[in-house]
């Protein structure tokens, strides 16, 4: 079954939780698709996990004062959500720099001041994440190899002060490893979400806290 935007939206443009959501087929998008690099680790849409997380976060909101990262934050949408949800720092780390411009289309289209971090979960030291209180990730453990990053940034983001993570997922095996892991290690809880926006779709929600 298809896990992104473009397969099952008519329209160009959604909107989600006081969110707008550009789909690949809008002009805009398609024209910044044309001028630049492709997107090449998944980047060339959005993803339904981000809705579910979203959905999931209206449910059980974090603290307004929260400084948030986005981990494999794409084109934003997940990141400019957030940052309408807090007061905080809001910030998105990708290790593909092409999805940038996607990244800032939607921040701007939302009115959102949000930055783009350019890197790998491996770079994210522990005091580069003390400046975080919660972590959000959509999608973002699709490869067997990504489970020990997670691993190792759960654990460098908790020794930091992190004090909440939050992962959704469609129910990948690298997932469900991953969840195996975080209950054998940490305060982790799995959830069974769904949503109504832009469509009926349910997923996985591990929660993690301090």
């Amino acid at each position: 079954m298809p896990n992104c935007l473009d397969k099952k939206t008519d329209g160009q443009v959604i909107e989600v939780f006081d969110t707008q959501i550009f789909s690949p087929t809008h002009p805009d998008i398609a024209a910044i698709a044309l001028q630049q690099e492709q997107p090449s680790i998944h980047g060339n849409t959005v993803w339904e996990a981000s809705f579910v997380l979203m959905d999931f976060l209206q449910q059980f909101p974090i603290s307004n004062a929260s400084r948030v990262l986005e981990i494999g934050c794409g084109w934003g949408v997940l990141t400019s959500y957030m940052a309408k949800q807090v007061n905080g720092m809001v910030s998105g780390l990708d290790a593909d720099n092409a999805v940038r411009p996607f990244f800032d289309y939607h921040a701007n289209a939302n009115q959102v001041s949000i930055e783009f971090i350019y890197g790998t979960m491996q770079r994210m030291t522990k005091q580069k994440l003390l400046a975080f209180d919660v972590i959000v990730a959509g999608d973002i453990c699709f490869w067997d190899s990504l489970k020990k990053d997670w691993q190792n940034l759960i654990r460098r983001a908790l020794k930091a002060g992190v004090r909440e993570i939050y992962i959704s997922d469609p129910g990948r095996p690298p997932f469900w490893d991953l969840v195996e892991y975080a209950e054998q290690h940490f305060a982790a809880e799995i959830w069974s979400h769904d949503t109504q926006q832009p469509h009926y779709i349910e997923q996985y929600v591990l929660e993690i806290t301090r």
